[in-house]
């Protein structure tokens, strides 16, 4: 395949992640693999994370380690649980044993939910706090790093269990010397189970005033939140493998659908039979 074949594969691949993904999940793991491992990072994370997990999880057995330390360090926990709940046990110890240890007991916790569970998709990199902390002690936390999700933080007890949360505004605004207690948001329902199905998540009236809802166990524990565009998200690679290939448009794959298939002609060994 010639050079601007290869350049328009790889720009299918970084401009339409999910209608590449579906291509790439028509194609043998092998030579899918091959197809990412030539892509940039940033994409190649963005495909596999919209491939259908099962099928995501029988590429990544070609990665070689230092290509999947590289995933692991761009893929969200939630996305690379999803995934390797579905490899084998070798495959998947080697890569939760990439990340660093808070992430691998996090990626553990995810995977021991089923995959149509809510608790399988949190996101856990939320600042969660103590309730008996000062304001002045959240704040230094909160600048010690980043969190991938910082619009509010949650308050846990003792026991980890669920108190409330705080807008980070609020935070902002208050008494350095008061407890953060005293900036909880008094409504409490914006909260879900991490046993509940997604699907029936999907329908609840709880989205009508609110995008993020926070997720506790069966003890009240804090897991994590869960945000309504990952839901979507989901439901919309569901729909997608469900379909076969509805989410694609005639039109992507008459310009782009060759181009896929000649990289992976270009990759395949030759026949010597013929």
């Amino acid at each position: 395949m010639n050079q601007v074949h290869y350049n328009l594969t790889l720009h299918f691949i970084a401009s339409e992640p999910i209608a590449a993904a579906r291509k790439l999940e028509l194609v043998d793991p092998e030579h899918a693999a091959a197809i990412l491992k030539s892509a940039p990072i940033s994409p190649a994370v963005k495909v596999l994370k919209s491939m259908i997990p099962s099928v995501s999880a029988k590429l990544f057995s070609f990665f070689t380690e230092a290509q999947c330390l590289k995933l692991t360090e761009y893929m969200d926990i939630a996305d690379l649980a999803a995934i390797l709940r579905h490899v084998d046990a070798d495959t998947r110890q080697s890569a939760i044993k990439l990340l660093p240890l808070r992430k691998q007991t996090l990626c553990k916790m995810l995977i021991t939910y089923p995959e149509y569970t809510i608790g399988s998709m949190v996101e856990t990199d939320v600042l969660i706090v103590d309730n008996h902390m000062e304001i002045a002690e959240v704040m230094f936390r909160l600048k010690k790093r980043s969190y991938s999700y910082l619009q509010s933080l949650y308050v846990v007890n003792q026991a980890r269990q669920f108190e409330g949360k705080v807008f980070i505004g609020d935070l902002l605004r208050g008494d350095s010397n008061s407890e953060v207690t005293s900036l909880i948001i008094s409504s409490q329902q914006e909260v879900c189970n991490a046993n509940s199905d997604m699907i029936a998540a999907m329908e609840w009236d709880l989205w009508n005033h609110t995008d993020t809802l926070a997720v506790v166990n069966k003890k009240h524990e804090f897991v994590g939140v869960i945000h309504y565009s990952r839901l979507r998200h989901f439901m919309s690679i569901r729909h997608a493998h469900e379909s076969k290939n509805g989410s694609v448009s005639s039109d992507l794959l008459e310009i782009y659908g060759d181009t896929i298939v000649n990289m992976v002609d270009l990759i395949q060994p030759l026949d010597t039979n013929n």
